[in-house]
């Protein structure tokens, strides 16, 4: 029985010494979610920003061709140009304290990976308001050419879409009513409201891919064998990103349906829901292919990665964490007076010639 009792201790003893420090899960788990929120948003926003005039990337700071800070002026719209500027404060924190991290000072790591999840925070809020506005837009154009007609299945194609749209703001205002420090609380709710919101633009694009389908070609309207259902439901030939692109592609090519559409809003923006306002004569077109991609988490053709983006300035230019003055190891201390910190046999020498305009730490680089 001692000899039970001594191995229980000891068992104990040594799960203490090897244990894991609680803020060194709850750090990594912070990091891991901010990666996954890093990658979501990123698509959106590089699907939101609008297709560059120059052909070079921004990332072309690194041959000298311009310099890091003016890359986001590169972009010539305010609200792209507030995504990348924010989007990069992001980055630039959460790497800031991954790095911290992995030097084991996790008490200076949470400070910056806290703020990185604040700045996704509002990423995902600032988006989440545009890209609802243009599924609005959206559903308001398929609407005005299907709601007045006798076409039963694209109609109820609408309602779903509709349907979805007004889950996707509901919860924008859930996540804006959530405490203003519940980041993950507020990310996750935004993050419903993006799925929502891209299930109403595949409703309305295949609402109006039905609607311009002769009746004669619907599958609703034709007569198939219960074998036939089945194995046509079975035969998974061709996804449903697939499909879609296909067809849509070729309803663009023959004109049946406009590949890009500007159309005003006109029925009832939800109060407060967003300051960002689509008008069609300034804010440009929506391209239904480039919707169609951002469905389906894609970043489109002819955008830029607004992560990769960030991601290429950091590795040039950031210098990494640096240690507070109160956590630095003081000099050590090898003699006093002016022959501090000089070798025993080689005594300290004034300088000869000083430099008449010294220049500072903080401007030499």
């Amino acid at each position: 029985m001692k000899h039970k009792s001594l191995l229980l201790i000891l068992l104990l003893t040594v799960n203490s010494l090897f244990a894991v420090a609680p803020d060194m899960e709850n750090l990594n788990v912070l990091i891991n979610e901010n990666k996954i929120h890093f990658d979501f948003i990123n698509v959106v926003i590089s699907n939101l920003i609008k297709p560059q005039t120059e052909p070079e990337k921004l990332s072309d700071y690194e041959n000298r061709k311009i310099k890091p800070e003016a890359a986001a002026k590169r972009i010539v719209d305010k609200d792209d140009s507030f995504y990348f500027g924010k989007f990069l404060e992001a980055n630039k924190k959460d790497f800031e304290g991954t790095l911290l991290y992995f030097r084991a000072d996790y008490g200076e790591a949470h400070k910056p990976l806290k703020e990185a999840q604040g700045k996704i925070k509002e990423l995902y809020e600032d988006a989440l308001e545009r890209h609802t506005e243009h599924t609005r837009v959206l559903v308001s154009y398929a609407a005005q050419r299907i709601i007045k007609t006798n076409d039963i299945s694209s109609k109820h194609l609408m309602k779903l879409a509709f349907r979805d749209l007004k889950i996707a703001e509901d919860y924008y205002t859930l996540g804006w009513n959530q405490s203003p420090y519940q980041f993950r609380n507020k990310i996750s709710l935004y993050e419903d409201g993006f799925r929502a919101s891209r299930r109403a633009r595949r409703f309305t694009l295949l609402a109006l891919i039905n609607f311009k389908t002769p009746n004669e070609d619907k599958q609703t309207y034709k007569k198939q064998s219960l074998s036939e259902l089945q194995n046509s439901i079975n035969e998974g030939k061709v996804n449903d990103y697939e499909y879609i692109k296909v067809t849509l592609r070729n309803f663009i090519e023959n004109k049946l349906i406009e590949g890009k559409i500007s159309s005003s809003v006109n029925f009832p923006r939800p109060k407060g829901a967003t300051d960002y306002e689509f008008k069609a004569n300034s804010s440009g077109t929506l391209d239904l292919m480039e919707m169609h991609d951002d469905n389906y988490g894609i970043i489109t053709y002819n955008r830029i990665s607004i992560l990769e983006e960030t991601n290429n300035i950091i590795r040039k230019d950031s210098p990494g964490p640096t240690t507070p003055e109160t956590n630095a190891k003081p000099a050590p201390n090898t003699g006093t007076g002016a022959g501090a910190g000089t070798t025993a046999s080689e005594p300290a020498k004034a300088p000869t010639n000083p430099p008449t305009n010294p220049v500072s730490p903080v401007e030499k680089k």
